[in-house]
């Protein structure tokens, strides 16, 4: 691939083409220009891939280069805008043009790698196949994905406990395997990870998003794109990166700052909210004992709140006081205030987390609180509300709710919008009467009774029996065994069934019993029943 950079200004040519290890990114040429016209000469015959340009220059400025590019090329290049202004319609007419980015000088040297690592994604998907697959099948790159390869299997058999021992053992496996890795040294542990529910998709999919996070957590820990030492995963809705630092390398202080600035690059330029855990120092026979610990403090602290902590961060144990007023959550259930609700959920997570508060321990107690309330309300009309929400859909939107505020909103919208839909059912007349009628006429053959069809109804099995005596004047007993009487007396005018039978297709566990019942709703046993009738 071919970059062309143009500016006016000498120096940020020069710092753009000494900050960016280009070769990294598949980029074999990199061209200067220094106003419009000298980079619309170089664009027509070097036909560059990606064209970082400045907007304020004299001759041709960066949009007059832009309508340039579009008047003349058959295929614009990815374009990357810089500018010392901030302006909307700078930014709404280089829109018009497909412009990749929009970097504020100055900006930090993370922030230019962002942005230029998803302008070289976009580049590959553009360019044949063919190219990308001479480039991969060189020999060196085919040796460095292979010890990419082999140092990944190498940490994740760490990491999982997979390859265990002692430092000697050890050695002997990084020999075996021809890697090099200093057992010598001690590393810290950098789980960095984000939900992926939250991310936005735009242009990108699962695998391009995944492969600028690497490249750009790999610049900005180890100053250099290099996969081999960089292990991902997922686990649920979250995708981990795992980065160990040697303690040789960086100090306890820097390491945070590098941190901070992944989050801070990821946040602004691909709209992630990262959280990163790191471990003290430790041994490489330890790498297990540290991972585990560290993934279960992740889970912890979710990634809600993008923030970066360590291993050894003081937990709070200050009991959690619930934001919410039960009873004024319950009336606006009551008055079918659902946008109200909505609101004063989302002001109360907002507010928390301003207050530096809002991890995924919180998120956790605060999911329960709403969802007991929810629980109670239904529970008061002798809705079995757990019985309600057991579908997939249920549990899926309820699994997700701690992991962000609009997770949480998705939730309480669903259980609000549930819960209503069960009351109006309720409220309108005979509807619960009516639909126990219905499973009682559809399976009064099978072996069913008051619990069955409480749990078929998801109403309470005392509060159903009270509701249908009111209703019918019958037990449910009495309206099954109806309806299993009529059903026989249908198969014994109409078919050559002997009452045995009979007696088991509608429901009756045995012919005594069947006798009994018949007798008592028509005055004579089933047999005399049958001579009489035929």
């Amino acid at each position: 691939m071919k970059v062309l950079i143009v500016d006016d200004d000498p120096n940020t040519v020069q710092m753009i083409e000494n900050s960016i290890p280009w070769e990294e990114y598949g980029i074999s040429e990199i061209f200067a220009a220094y106003h419009g016209q000298m980079a619309m000469e170089i664009i027509g015959k070097e036909e560059p891939d990606i064209v970082i340009s400045d907007i304020e220059m004299p001759q041709m400025d960066g949009m007059e280069l832009l309508e340039a590019m579009e008047e003349t090329l058959p295929t614009m290049p990815e374009i990357i805008l810089l500018t010392c202004h901030e302006s909307f319609q700078f930014a709404q007419k280089a829109m018009q043009y497909g412009v990749s980015a929009y970097l504020l000088k100055p900006f930090r040297k993370e922030e230019l790698t962002a942005v230029l690592t998803t302008s070289v994604v976009k580049c590959r998907r553009k360019m044949e196949g063919q190219r990308m697959k001479e480039k991969l099948q060189s020999s060196k790159r085919q040796l460095d994905r292979n010890q990419d390869y082999l140092m990944q299997n190498f940490l994740r058999g760490l990491f999982y406990r997979d390859i265990t021992g002692t430092r000697e053992e050890l050695e002997k496996v990084v020999k075996t395997r021809g890697i090099s890795f200093a057992l010598d040294e001690r590393y810290y542990l950098c789980l960095v990870g984000f939900n992926q529910t939250e991310m936005e998709r735009r242009l990108l999919t699962d695998q391009e998003m995944h492969f600028i996070l690497k490249n750009v957590a790999s610049e900005v820990m180890y100053d250099q794109i290099d996969m081999k030492m960089v292990m991902d995963f997922v686990r649920g809705p979250y995708y981990f990166l795992m980065l160990p630092v040697s303690e040789n390398f960086c100090t306890r202080t820097g390491l945070e700052e590098r941190g901070e600035r992944l989050i801070q690059a990821i946040g602004r330029y691909l709209h992630v909210k990262l959280s990163c855990v790191m471990s003290l120092p430790c041994c490489p026979e330890n790498f297990a004992d540290c991972f585990w610990k560290i993934m279960e403090q992740f889970k912890q602290l979710g990634t809600v709140r993008a923030s970066v902590q360590w291993e050894d961060a003081k937990q709070t144990e200050e009991l959690f006081e619930s934001p919410f007023s039960a009873e004024d959550i319950r009336e606006k259930i009551r008055q079918r205030k659902k946008v109200e609700l909505i609101i004063s959920v989302k002001n109360i997570l907002e507010e928390i987390e301003k207050e530096g508060r809002l991890d995924g321990t919180i998120m956790h107690m605060i999911h329960q609180d709403i969802m007991q309330i929810f629980y109670s309300y239904l529970n008061e009309s002798g809705i079995q509300a757990y019985r309600m929400f057991q579908d997939s859909v249920s549990r899926t939107l309820s699994n997700r709710a701690e992991y962000s505020k609009v997770d949480m909103i998705k939730y309480i919208n669903y259980l609000f919008d549930r819960t209503m839909e069960k009351m109006d059912e309720l409220q309108k007349e005979n509807s619960l009467i009516g639909t126990v009628r219905k499973y009682i006429d559809k399976h009064y053959s099978s072996n069913i009774g008051r619990d069955e069809i409480a749990a078929a109804v998801c109403i309470a099995p005392s509060y159903l029996s009270k509701q249908f005596r009111e209703e019918t004047g019958q037990s449910l007993r009495e309206y099954i065994n109806s309806k299993r009487i009529d059903a026989a007396k249908q198969l014994m005018s109409t078919t050559k069934l002997n009452l045995t039978d009979i007696a088991l297709q509608v429901g009756f566990e045995n012919i005594p019993y069947f006798s009994t019942v018949f007798k008592k709703y028509c005055g004579v046993s089933p047999s005399e029943w049958k001579e009489k009738e035929g």
